[in-house]
């Protein structure tokens, strides 16, 4: 994207078919400002990548003949939904009268006759209108959509019928009448169960914080949070929301981050600590300095990768696209060729009856819905249980997969390593010595082990000096000098490299190879003096959820850059059988890609951050323990803090949303292609096609949102 482009998401009013997202995209895909445009009919939603303005925008969606509204404007969607209902009501009465009047009582009097001509022109123009107005915007532009089928059909039955009024012919008004109504019905509660799936985002849009309460000397100030800025310092008191990102600078608290995580046990907060926008503040007061403006916030990057994953298009939904981009000419086609057979057989009142109800039973609607429909569903599901999903293309890609690598530390481990042991080698050195010569090093990195160093020099009181010519070599070790000695300190393929003998470390690694350590090897002036032993404590549920994944055929593999003896150790407690350790950051890489041209379909779980290469090359990245802008920018699929165990669901959601695509997209082309021939063939009548056609789709609708109970 380009540096004076900017995405802009918002909700579409007035779709009512997979043909008028196709335009819409059409349309701005020709505009030069614009580089990239996706138009979801299931939520009603479109994402675009432009130098526009959103005035501009709306612009253009409104000369389209569509309204567009931003993510908060959702209350005025609503209401238009209401005003729909009162409509449809009024066409539902009219109709019934015109239905008794026709159907029941037979009433073949002037004022019978009357009587439904004013009540299905009533029904037509006012709650219909807006299917006319928009078939009639589309072929100013010689384009058509559902809307334009449903005016040709409910038209013809009604302009039919006023010419049948002199020539003793057969009445449609009920016909039209009936069309309209049950179309509507259909509309309005196709809308109301896309409300369903798309209550996940929506409520997280709602959560977003509005004000904040700004610290300016001895006084408190509650301003929008548009006019908070990085710096500023706010008070949060207890059961208050956090408005933006920060770090506390006083106070201590508990903090409900459900809204994000899932989790719902809260988390302790004290200085020095971060806390996060939308998140709550369930105790004591705190003191925070804002840290993110509210566009780039955690929450708000939430949102948008929600929003972007539920506008995204996977392959299953661009087939659809392909096919209802021309179902809707190829019906008008059909409808034709149905009135001139009939005609050339019978009489004109039956062929222009058989050719409606080709015109009416024909349901792009179910077409477009079928997996746009499953997508928004499942991610929005996902997004409730602290599970993001990139894009749409991921929930196939993961139901396919079979074999999952996994990161030790950091994802098997919680990643705060402590010292457990030090082990001097000979008698030169003490432990202390080990320990205070290691962490002069150990303090210019930012590796966990690194930290576990330290903190255990510092635990001991031990004063570290500082250290020159300092260089880190990434997945191995560093090296640098201190009190006039040299020091490599690192695993055991660092040491190798520098050719340090390991022959004095043997029976230190014997005789602790069954324990879950992991070794780092201290050499001082080319001879290896001592060996720190570093325990990492694992994650809950690893176990129950590495025995999940195989029920699943999921075939787990650990792949890590520590020793051999604390890999096996490790792999043996969480029941994985295939273990490769001693790996290089480049050569993560390089076994997933052995398993890739193997034809596997291979998804890696890593912390987001050091596992960034092997994350961005295997089919699908899992990064666990996100809570960064990094780890999401890094993986396919992000889990927030909580239990380890949602690896398991995310493989679950994304296998049962693409076998509800396959359903949904099976059920929608069978019943047109069973359909659309029967109501040919003058099997069907109008009014049952109207109603069939509403069912179709709200068959698919009402099958994505079985995806709810997950």
């Amino acid at each position: 994207m380009k540096m004076s482009e900017k995405n802009i998401s918002f909700a579409i009013q007035g779709m009512h078919c997979a043909s008028c997202a196709a335009k819409i995209e059409k349309t701005f895909k020709t505009n030069a400002q614009v580089s990239n445009i996706s138009v979801n009919f299931a939520s009603s939603r479109a994402l675009v990548e432009s130098t526009l303005t959103f005035e501009e925008i709306k612009k253009i969606i409104q000369d389209l003949g569509y309204q567009a509204y931003s993510l908060q404007e959702k209350n005025t969607q609503d209401q238009d939904l209401e005003a729909r209902k009162n409509e449809i009501l009024i066409a539902l009465s009219c109709s019934f009268v015109v239905f008794l009047i026709s159907m029941v009582f037979h009433i073949e009097t002037l004022w019978g006759f009357t009587v439904q001509a004013l009540l299905s022109s009533i029904v037509l123009f006012y709650p219909g209108r807006y299917f006319f107005i928009s078939a009639w915007k589309n072929l100013k532009k010689l384009s058509t959509n559902m809307d334009t089928l449903i005016a040709l059909g409910s038209g013809s039955a009604y302009g039919y019928s006023f010419m049948a009024l002199f020539q003793d012919e057969p009445l449609y008004f009920e016909t039209a009448s009936l069309i309209i109504s049950f179309v509507l019905v259909g509309n309005y509660l196709e809308r109301k169960s896309k409300q369903k799936s798309n209550e996940a985002l929506n409520q997280l849009i709602q959560m977003t914080p509005q004000v904040g309460r700004v610290i300016k000397g001895k006084e408190e100030q509650v301003v929008p949070i548009s006019e908070i800025h990085v710096g500023d310092h706010l008070l949060i008191k207890p059961g208050e929301h956090i408005p933006l990102d920060g770090k506390v600078v006083e106070g201590i608290s508990s903090i409900d981050e459900s809204t994000m995580t899932g989790e719902s046990l809260p988390s302790e907060k004290k200085e020095g600590d971060y806390v996060y926008a939308a998140t709550i503040n369930k105790s004591g007061a705190l003191h925070i300095e804002v840290t993110k403006k509210n566009t780039e916030t955690l929450f708000a990057k939430l949102i948008e990768l929600v929003d972007r994953a539920q506008s995204s298009k996977g392959r299953y939904q661009r087939l659809a696209d392909v096919v209802s981009s021309y179902f809707v000419p190829a019906i008008c086609v059909l409808s034709v060729l149905t009135f001139v057979g009939w005609f050339l057989n019978d009489d004109v009142s039956l062929a222009l009856k058989y050719a409606i109800a080709v015109l009416v039973i024909a349901c792009p609607c179910a077409l477009g819905l079928a997996t746009p429909i499953a997508v928004v569903t499942a991610v929005g599901q996902a997004a409730r249980r602290g599970i993001l999903f990139k894009n749409a293309e991921v929930l196939n890609l993961l139901s396919k997969t079979k074999v999952l690598f996994f990161d030790k530390t950091g994802t098997i481990t919680r990643a705060h390593p402590v010292v457990h042991q030090v082990v001097p080698l000979s008698k030169k050195f003490t432990v202390k010595d080990i320990l205070k010569l290691a962490s002069a090093g150990e303090k210019k990195s930012e590796h966990p082990l690194s930290i576990a160093v330290v903190e255990r020099a510092k635990a001991l009181s031990l004063e570290i000096d500082s250290a020159l010519h300092f260089k880190n070599f990434e997945g191995k070790g560093i090296s640098f000098q201190v009190a006039s000695r040299s020091l490599l300190v690192g695993n055991e393929v660092f040491m190798k490299e520098n050719n340090i003998p390991l022959e004095n470390s043997q029976r230190t690694l014997e005789e602790f190879k069954n324990f879950a350590f992991t070794t780092v090897f201290v050499s001082i002036d080319g001879v290896l003096e001592g060996v720190l032993l570093i325990s990492d404590e694992i994650r809950e549920n690893v176990r129950e959820t590495i025995q999940k994944l195989k029920q699943l055929s999921i075939h787990p593999m650990m792949v890590t850059g520590d020793n051999p003896q604390t890999a096996k150790a490790v792999a043996a407690i969480i029941g994985v059988e295939d273990t490769f350790a001693n790996l290089k950051p480049d050569e993560k890489l390089e076994k997933i890609k052995e398993y890739q041209r193997r034809g596997h379909v291979t998804a890696m779980v890593g912390d987001g951050v050091n596992d960034a290469p092997a994350l961005a090359t295997s089919d699908v990245g899992i990064a666990v323990e996100g809570g960064s802008h990094i780890a999401l920018e890094s993986a396919d699929v992000t889990l927030l803090k909580g239990d380890f165990s949602r690896i398991v669901s995310v493989f679950e959601i994304a296998r049962k949303s693409v076998r509800i695509m396959k359903q949904n997209l099976f059920w929608a082309f069978f019943y047109n292609v069973v359909a659309i021939p029967f109501a040919a063939l003058g099997y069907l009548h109008p009014v049952l096609a109207a109603a069939a056609m509403s069912a179709s789709s709200l068959t698919v609708v009402f099958n994505a949102l079985r995806l709810r109970k997950s």
